[in-house]
């Protein structure tokens, strides 16, 4: 027997929690047993086989994997997983592109500043009907679309389209077929949002950035002026009108620019009963608020519940979708990508039209990124079997991959996940 590479233990007010990365598993212990558990985590393989069996801590040290068999080799089932959803035949999401055009300039925006960003171009007859035969031909337990931009809203009729003939005909074949939509929420009117549920998008994200004055700033209405261009009633007028017809999150972006403001904005989220979760700005081009670790790890701690409610602690994480040989992203011209980052530049891994998905060699970075190769700094870290490896477009474009955790912003999580179990137990 041997313990966990992948074992945590982390104080939590008067008691500790203990966590495996690999099982999932999640355990209180109070203080007058904690030290016994630290001494077995840190003890030699000759010192685990003298355990006794018959008691009860040591057992379930055993059955929840925080102690295993010396046959077992996690960090190799880890890559096995990551490589069988990678190269997993089956076609089972895809993301699309309706338009390029944007009804916002946000000023850190990925997409502003990119030749086909606001070119007036919306997605073709002969793309969208490509969309539809590839998504009826498949034959897995289930199907599901998203719908990115630009803003796709601005392309709703091509959205509905494409989503009510998918629907149609996987669930023609007893499937499941669900839909999520990335938009600003400007134009997600309690009217549109019927007509998105009733073709199966039946999930929504919309970003605000702080308070009322804070997102004004940062997410204006494009080629508005003054007070005209301000659209932070409109989004939560908005929101509170559809959030009961379609699942409606709010993506709270955040950085030191916007951190007073979060707390006055949660608390309106709050008592309109809307989800939320908060994420990182990540700055384009240039970094010029402070790295994103930096933005994640503010996220973890001004509010780490709210942090967490988009960063759930998942044990054996297969890793970014962006690296899978069949994942999709088809613009409206019918080009294809593999990772949102990519929206609007001047690349493309093949075209729809012509391919059922991304070129292997021109995708050969993306299908190269491994985490758990042996020269990869990830392979060795406790946190990978939660991360996944990271961002694989900031391994490839940077050749090295920001962590997504620090120790403290992990340990926290973990307090988090701990206390969340705790409460869906006593709902």
């Amino acid at each position: 027997m041997k313990t966990s590479r992948y074992n945590w233990i982390v104080k939590s007010k008067e008691d500790y929690i203990v966590y495996n990365g690999f099982t999932g598993a999640i355990s209180r212990v109070d203080a007058n047993n904690i030290g016994y558990i630290t001494e077995i985590f840190n003890s030699d393989r000759a010192s685990i086989n003298t355990l006794n069996s018959d008691s009860a801590i040591n057992q379930a040290l055993i059955d929840n994997g925080y102690i295993i068999d010396d046959d077992i080799d996690e960090l190799f089932i880890l890559e096995q997983i990551f490589q069988a959803r990678r190269y997993a035949n089956l076609l089972d999401h895809i993301t699309v592109i309706p338009t390029y055009d944007c009804n916002f300039c946000c000023d850190y925006c990925f997409e502003s500043n990119r030749s086909k960003t606001n070119s007036g171009v919306r997605i073709s007859n002969a793309v969208i009907d490509k969309i539809i035969s590839i998504a009826s031909s498949t034959r897995g337990s289930e199907f599901h679309i998203t719908f990115f931009g630009g803003e796709p809203l601005l392309a709703l009729d091509e959205c509905l389209r494409i989503s009510d003939n998918v629907k149609t005909r996987i669930e023609a074949r007893n499937a499941l077929y669900d839909a999520f939509i990335v938009t600003n929420g400007y134009l997600l009117t309690d009217n549109t949002a019927r007509k998105l549920r009733n073709v199966g998008i039946s999930h929504a994200q919309v970003t605000i950035d702080g308070d009322k004055n804070t997102h004004d700033m940062q997410r204006r209405l494009r080629n508005a002026t003054g007070d005209s261009a301000n659209t932070f009633d409109r989004i939560l007028a908005n929101v509170i009108a559809s959030k009961d017809i379609i699942d409606i999150r709010i993506r709270i972006t955040l950085d030191r620019g916007n951190e007073p403001q979060i707390d006055q904005l949660t608390s309106i989220l709050d008592e309109n009963a809307i989800s939320y979760y908060l994420a990182p700005v990540k700055w384009y081009p240039t970094d010029s608020r402070g790295d994103t670790s930096a933005n994640r790890a503010l996220c973890g701690s001004i509010n780490p519940e709210a942090a967490f409610k988009n960063d759930i602690l998942f044990a054996r994480a297969a890793g970014c979708a962006a690296s899978e040989f069949f994942n999709t992203f088809v613009c409206p011209d019918g080009s294809l990508l593999r990772c949102w980052e990519e929206v609007g530049k001047d690349i493309s891994y093949g075209n729809i039209l012509n391919d059922s998905f991304p070129d292997i060699t021109k995708s050969r970075a993306w299908l190269e990124w491994n985490p758990y190769a042996e020269n990869s700094e990830c392979r060795l870290c406790k946190m990978l079997p939660t991360c996944g490896g990271g961002c694989p477009l900031d391994s490839i474009t940077q050749n090295s991959s920001p962590c997504i955790y620090t120790p403290e912003t992990y340990a926290e999580y973990i307090r988090v996940n701990y206390k969340l179990k705790q409460d869906m137990r006593t709902d």
